[in-house]
């Protein structure tokens, strides 16, 4: 926020400048303008009475803006600033779970992440490697680890709207957005398909066991259904990516 990046604050602001720029004038008791000598007006702006009363309501008026920035305004943008760095750091324990392909990501304390990685540019790159990637396999462990961690923060993104909507109702919105991509990524956990050779060499059947006609089949079946779940994942993992990119861009337009 605040001042710069929100109407009404500029509205504030400029009334207040022009507040100090009329008491600066009324107090320095400027010459009139020849037009205006000897008319009532130039006697009644010109008078030592009017001054008091004008310059006295001036005061008011700065001294009021004044404290509405001391008691209100900078409390209230320290306090959306931190609103905004815990739900970055939410994003951040996903994004930080894909990039860094971490098995315990889930396990993370959000507090040690380091935000930076939000940037919009590099939340692009990712949209554009998971989205070119055609063999989804290729990235699977970097796809799993970050479904693993939106399912484990789920429960935090959706406790947190609350805090979205007290920046704006158009932050409410896109926090939305964000949650219900996490909720889409955590319901893909636990529908791995299960594979009935994980203890095979290659986690697949032998030579010998292909033979039989029912075991290719439910290989292939396996094979299929695991396809199916790491396009899933691919799909899932992009949209959030989006989501959060359309996130960091309005936070920064708005801090």
């Amino acid at each position: 926020m605040l001042i710069w990046n929100d109407r009404k604050e500029k509205g504030l602001l400029g009334f207040a400048g022009a507040s100090l720029a009329l008491l600066i004038t009324v107090k320095l008791h400027f010459a009139l303008a020849t037009p205006l000598l000897g008319t009532t007006f130039g006697n009644l702006i010109s008078s030592e009475a009017f001054s008091e009363v004008l310059g006295d309501l001036l005061v008011g008026l700065i001294s009021a803006y004044i404290f509405y920035l001391l008691i209100d305004l900078w409390p209230r943008a320290k306090r959306e600033r931190s609103i905004q760095r815990l739900l970055n750091l939410l994003l951040t324990s996903v994004v930080d779970a894909y990039e860094r392909t971490r098995v315990f990501g889930h396990e993370t304390a959000i507090a040690v992440l380091d935000t930076s990685i939000l940037k919009p540019q590099r939340l692009e790159q990712h949209i554009d490697a998971v989205r070119a990637a055609r063999a989804p396999s290729v990235m699977f462990l970097k796809l799993k680890f970050a479904m693993e961690t939106a399912h484990s923060r789920y429960s935090d993104f959706q406790g947190t709207l609350g805090m979205a909507t007290e920046l704006s109702p158009e932050h409410a919105l896109a926090w939305l957005g964000v949650t219900d991509k996490i909720r889409l990524l955590a319901e893909a956990y636990g529908t791995q398909p299960l594979n009935p050779w994980v203890d095979n060499f290659g986690c697949k059947p032998t030579n010998e066991e292909l033979i039989d006609e029912k075991v290719k089949e439910n290989y292939d079946i396996y094979q299929n259904s695991m396809k199916d779940f790491e396009s899933t994942l691919q799909l899932r993992v992009m949209e959030f990516f989006e989501e959060a990119k359309d996130w960091i861009l309005m936070t920064k337009c708005s801090s």
